[in-house]
């Protein structure tokens, strides 16, 4: 049972750690990228230093294969809205 439990564990950050490597990420300090990995276009690229100047936004935005998106804990329901709703319409 034990054996079972570790290899579900490790089955599930293995999961988290190919999910994560797949992502493209964009971090931001007080409205400003300070940090990107991954492939944005050019116009999501913009729009979203755009939100991120206008909120002050800090904290980190993850794309995902298929359009998903994850926001750390630190960017408001808001501001996570603006990034959506860009995302939607410059992609």
């Amino acid at each position: 049972m034990i054996r079972l439990l570790i290899a579900a564990a490790i089955l599930l950050l293995l999961i988290a750690l190919i999910r994560s490597l797949r992502a493209s990420r964009m971090v931001f300090r007080d409205g400003r990228v300070i940090e990107t990995r991954g492939a944005f276009s050019t116009p999501v690229r913009d729009a979203f230093k755009d939100v991120a100047h206008h909120g002050r936004v800090s904290g980190t935005v993850k794309l995902y294969p298929g359009g998903f998106m994850s926001f750390s804990r630190d960017i408001d329901e808001q501001d996570r809205q603006r990034f959506r709703n860009v995302f939607g319409t410059e992609s």
